[in-house]
């Protein structure tokens, strides 16, 4: 549990210089996208870790399964119409949505390189 709250650290700090770096370049656009892509990291980020949870209580596999492969889409969908939306906008806010989406990823990477590092 150690990890989970050192990625989450690190993500909100990760978010926070993100969201500054698009409110202080001017542009709007980016930052409405960072904005977008970094709720959408957190919220699938937490949605995984709910489904997780989730389908270890289930004692059937096949419901189971299922179960992930529904949340998987909606996340997927969900993340698709965002994306559409964000380049209908302008290339910036599409740029942004991507970074921000990255900002857990980039936080779970941190975190294995310190792991690592802590090993060796």
């Amino acid at each position: 549990m150690q990890i989970l709250t050192d990625i989450k650290k690190t993500s909100i700090f990760l978010i926070v210089i993100l969201l500054s770096i698009g409110l202080l370049s001017g542009k709007i656009h980016l930052f409405c996208g960072m904005l977008a892509g970094c709720v959408l990291s957190i919220l699938n980020f937490h949605g995984l870790s709910v489904i997780a949870q989730k389908i270890v209580q289930f004692k059937d596999k096949r419901p189971a399964i299922t179960f992930v492969i529904v949340n998987y889409i909606m996340k997927l969908v969900l993340i698709t119409v965002i994306l559409v939306i964000a380049i209908k906008i302008s290339l910036l806010a599409f740029v942004g949505v991507l970074t921000g989406l990255m900002t857990v990823n980039a936080a779970i990477l941190q975190q294995a390189f310190r792991l690592k590092t802590v090993v060796d």
